[in-house]
């Protein structure tokens, strides 16, 4: 029996879309349908990105000329459709992820249609499609508006709202003319969790993470270090490395640092070392690096260089006894190098359990900015 509320995005799905008929008698008709969700399904199974999406929009067209205009599985291949080009378009270099995308919202506004003309404009059937049009968008205001009406439909159910005002959140926070909004969702996301689930549950302590995130880009450092030292306290034990735990050590290395508090970086810096899987070649990254100022006198001549340095990253993740291997464009360069080296952290080795001082070395390139 061709089931196919399977084909529903995982990555959407926050609720039940459809209630399909089976196909346990299908017709003549419906047999090419058959066939064409089965090479589909066949294709996911390989893995094939290009060709899954190649036999979901087969599959979606079957639909579309075999199947009633009131039939729900053509809305439900739509949005399964408007997935497969969503996922295809992550991978596309940017020449060709515009179009890809296009396309799929094109066959996500298909499936809204089709569910608001069959289910009514306030049916939370509409959810999946909403969130794909929104995902795909053009414009962020574009977006905004798909999100706000998904949130709407959601009233009622406060976790589900709150949910989507972080996804909203996540894709609407990087464009100047959304932002503002993007806060103001995750603000109310975050004011939900904490009356609708308790302190240590993954959803809340995500969502204060992100508003964590966000006090400490409007540089109130204080009330960001003791939300994510607090948001820290709940993963303390755990047997494994949680990304928000690993990301809280992370920004608060960070913090500390900007504050002239480098003491209390190193903690954070162990603790992110000490989550590491490291290799014997690995680069090391700084948790925390300052750029190092542009000599006056070389910018003045219009000069630029590069200094290549070598250190040791002692047990503490401070750089220690920095040389200069290799530089360009003189001594000038060589002291803002190291001048800034004595700021940055680094997440020490740990080998055995125990942190260990190891080599490393990096390039800083000056170069002045042409008109």
């Amino acid at each position: 029996m061709l089931n196919l509320r399977r084909a529903i995005p995982a990555a959407l799905g926050l609720c039940a879309v459809l209630l399909l008929p089976s196909l346990a008698h299908a017709n003549n008709d419906d047999s090419a349908l058959y066939r064409a969700y089965g090479a589909y399904e066949r294709a996911v199974e390989a893995g094939d990105l290009k060709n899954i999406a190649r036999e979901a929009e087969r599959t979606y067209q079957v639909a579309v000329s075999e199947l009633d205009d009131s039939d729900p599985r053509t809305a439900t291949l739509a949005i399964n459709l408007g997935s497969a080009l969503e996922n295809l378009a992550k991978r596309q270099a940017p020449t060709e992820r515009a179009a890809t995308l296009e396309e799929a919202f094109d066959a996500y506004q298909d499936a809204l249609t089709r569910l608001e003309a069959q289910q009514g404009e306030q049916s939370e059937a509409l959810l999946d499609p909403l969130i794909g049009m929104a995902k795909t968008a053009k414009k962020p205001r574009q977006a905004r508006s798909y999100y706000q009406r998904a949130i709407e439909l959601s009233e009622g159910k406060p976790v589900q709202q709150a949910t989507l005002q972080v996804w909203a959140f996540d894709q609407l926070k990087w464009h100047p003319e959304t932002v503002r909004s993007a806060k103001a969702f995750l603000s109310e996301a975050v004011e939900t969790l904490q009356t609708e689930r308790p302190e240590n549950d993954s959803i809340r302590l995500e969502a204060e993470f992100r508003q964590a995130i966000v006090l400490a880009g409007e540089r109130r450092q204080p009330k960001a270090i003791d939300e994510l030292e607090r948001i820290l306290g709940h993963f303390e034990g755990l047997s494994f490395t949680h990304p928000i735990a690993l990301g809280a050590h992370t920004k608060l290395v960070e913090l500390y640092q900007r504050i002239g508090e480098p003491e209390l970086a190193t903690a954070h810096c162990q603790a992110v070392g000490k989550m590491t899987p490291w290799q014997e070649d690995q680069e090391q990254v700084p948790l925390y690096r300052q750029n190092p100022k542009f000599p006056v006198n070389m910018a003045r001549r219009g000069k630029g260089g590069y200094v290549i340095v070598a250190f040791n990253i002692d047990k503490q993740g401070f750089v220690s006894e920095p040389e200069v291997i290799e530089s360009e464009g003189g001594e000038a360069f060589e002291k803002a190098s190291l001048d800034a080296l004595k700021e940055w952290r680094y997440a020490p080795r740990f080998e055995a359990g125990q942190p260990v001082t190891a080599p490393a070395t990096v390039r800083l390139d000056f170069a002045l900015e042409r008109p």
